[in-house]
This record gives C-alpha cells, sequence and structure tokens, in this order.
C-alpha cells in the first residue's frame, strides 16, 4: 500500500517544490537579518522570485534589507529585477524607501530606489508617496536624525539651526543628511528627470538650494528643514549682487546650472544690480542672456534675460568683462 502512495505523494513534493520556488522563498528575507550582504547579493543574483516572498506584515524582501543599511551593490540585483519594486507599500503604506530613509540608509541605497521608480497606474511613485499616519519618506528620513543618540542629535539640530552660508552644508553632522533631503525634495518636484539633471551638481550649490526650497514650500518638508531652506535662499537673494572670490554673479551660476525663469532664476535676476546683465562673467566671458543660449536653457529664460536688457542688444554694449 505504501509503495502505491509514494509516487503520488513524490509528485506532491516536487509540485510543491516548484510552487514554492516559482513564488520565492525567505532565503533572502533571513540573509537581510543576518547582514549576510555577500551571500545576499550571490542569490538574489541567481533567485530573483525570492523578491516576492512576503512575510506577516505584508512586507516584501526589500522592505527588510532596508532596515539594517544594506551597501546599495547587495540589493542592486533586486532593485534592478523588478520595476517599481521600491514603490511596493506594505499594509501601512509603507515603501522600502520609507524603511531605508527611517533606518539611515546610504546615499547610493536611497538613490537606487528613487531611481527605480516609474510611473505606474497602480502604485504612486516611493518619494511621494504617503507611509504611516501619512509620512513622507522624507519625513522618516528627518526623524532618523533628529533621534540619534542625544550627543549627536544636539550637533545635527545644532548644525541645521545655525546654517548661515552655503559652505555650512558641508558641517560634518549635516552633510549626509543634506544629500539625502535635497535628492529627497528634488525628485518630489521635479521627477526623475529633474534629479538626473542635476545629479553632478555639488550638493551645496545655489542651484539646489533654490529647487529645494521650491518643493519645500510647495510640497512640505519638516518645519526645521523648511526654515533652513528659507534661510538658504534669501541668504543668496541678499548677496545676488556681490561678486564672491570666484568673481562670479549668482545669476550666472544659476543659469549654468539650468535654473529655468520660474524656479527661481527670476528672482535671482530682479536681485541683481541692472549692471549684473551688462556684465561678462568672468569665468565664461558671456553675458547673462548669452550664457542662457549657449546652455540651451528655456526659451521663456532667454527671451525674460532679454525683454530685461533689450539696450545691450541694440547698442552691442555687452559691458567689461571681469578680469
Amino acid at each position: 500500500m505504501a509503495l502505491q502512495i509514494l509516487p503520488r505523494q513524490a509528485n506532491n513534493l516536487v509540485l510543491s517544490f516548484i510552487l514554492n520556488m516559482s513564488r520565492g522563498t525567505s532565503e533572502l528575507y533571513f540573509m537581510a537579518q543576518e547582514r549576510n550582504w555577500k551571500g545576499f547579493k550571490i542569490r538574489a543574483e541567481k533567485l530573483a522570485n525570492d523578491a516576492e516572498w512576503k512575510d506577516g506584515n505584508v512586507w516584501i524582501v526589500l522592505h527588510e534589507a532596508c532596515k539594517y543599511n544594506p551597501p546599495a551593490e547587495a540589493i542592486a540585483p533586486l532593485v534592478e529585477s523588478r520595476v517599481n519594486i521600491g514603490a511596493m507599500p506594505d499594509i501601512t503604506g509603507r515603501t522600502p524607501l520609507h524603511i531605508a530613509c527611517r533606518h539611515g540608509a546610504s546615499i547610493e541605497v536611497i538613490n537606487l530606489l528613487v531611481q527605480n521608480a516609474e510611473s505606474s497606474v497602480s502604485l504612486e511613485a516611493p518619494f511621494i508617496a504617503h507611509g504611516f499616519r501619512g509620512a513622507l519618506p522624507l519625513d522618516y528620513l528627518f526623524y532618523f536624525y533628529s533621534k540619534m543618540p542625544k550627543e549627536t542629535t544636539m550637533q545635527f539640530n545644532r548644525a541645521l539651526t545655525n546654517v548661515r552660508k552655503l559652505g555650512d552644508l558641508d558641517h560634518f553632522s549635516l552633510s549626509y543628511f543634506w544629500r539625502k533631503a535635497s535628492l529627497l525634495l528634488i525628485v518630489m518636484q521635479y521627477g526623475i528627470e529633474g534629479l538626473r539633471a542635476t545629479m553632478n551638481l555639488p550638493c551645496n550649490s545655489p542651484v539646489i538650494v533654490f529647487l529645494t526650497y521650491n518643493t519645500a514650500i510647495t510640497c512640505g518638508c519638516p518645519d526645521e528643514l523648511l526654515q533652513m531652506v528659507i534661510r538658504l535662499r534669501d541668504l543668496l537673494l541678499n548677496g545676488a549682487g556681490r561678486l564672491g572670490g570666484d568673481k562670479r554673479l549668482l545669476i550666472n551660476v544659476l543659469i549654468e546650472g539650468n535654473l529655468k525663469w520660474g524656479d527661481g532664476l527670476k528672482e535671482a535676476t530682479l536681485s541683481t544690480p541692472s549692471l549684473g546683465l551688462t556684465t561678462r562673467d568672468h569665468t565664461t566671458h558671456l553675458v547673462p542672456f548669452m550664457l542662457a543660449a549657449a546652455k540651451n536653457s528655456d526659451t521663456r529664460t532667454i527671451y525674460e534675460l532679454l525683454k530685461l536688457n533689450p539696450e545691450a542688444v541694440a547698442c552691442g554694449q555687452w559691458g567689461k568683462g571681469l578680469g
């Protein structure tokens, strides 16, 4: 009798094994808990279906991995194997990006999860998805940095409230936070294309400040961060007509960074003395509207700069160079 049942049992076991493998197993999940990132990466490359495995909280493997500050190269095979995997919510609405921000994941991991996002009818982009109690990934990021050990938190809060110039963003207790926060602020307002357009700019670039300001006042962000961004932008506008150590006007730096008229260039231009609009830039030797044309700026930017200073074109007077 037993011999007659064995073949059927064997078939059932094989079928069960095949079904489980197609749905993924918990191996990657437990590797993440053990921080076995080398093994995690190897298995993720070979058995990407493990990405589909979920625990009781409907957390996929990527949620669990992002709790433990994973190396970007370890989770890359999972992220790259599934479009929008970074946007998959748990039962409270939290995506892997929320979890990564909450637990202090690296800028490389956050960037990887953001870059994975694509427009989808069924899934909201993870950087604007509202998790538990409506919190955005940016809220989780701020929570992590404001709830570190007491001494570290005090240094962070002090650095955040004492920012008075762009160089202050490089302070050791603030720079890692600002790199991540500025990335999230830009992508929230300008999407993946906006992020890619600014990815080669230093995080203390005036262009970054203006773009993050636009998001902060439009989409909202933690109040302490909002006040810092407003303060920086106002400081830049107040000094728009001054030549810095590199003898460059703010308007020229913003144009070279491809900031558009409606994204803050208008305010910077109106804060610039009229002489600045006819003064050649020390680095490019171009006046602002010529620099905008050379950088292939949008037509409105070029038009508005010309409209403010039509005499320079009509008379052929481009101003004197700086040095």
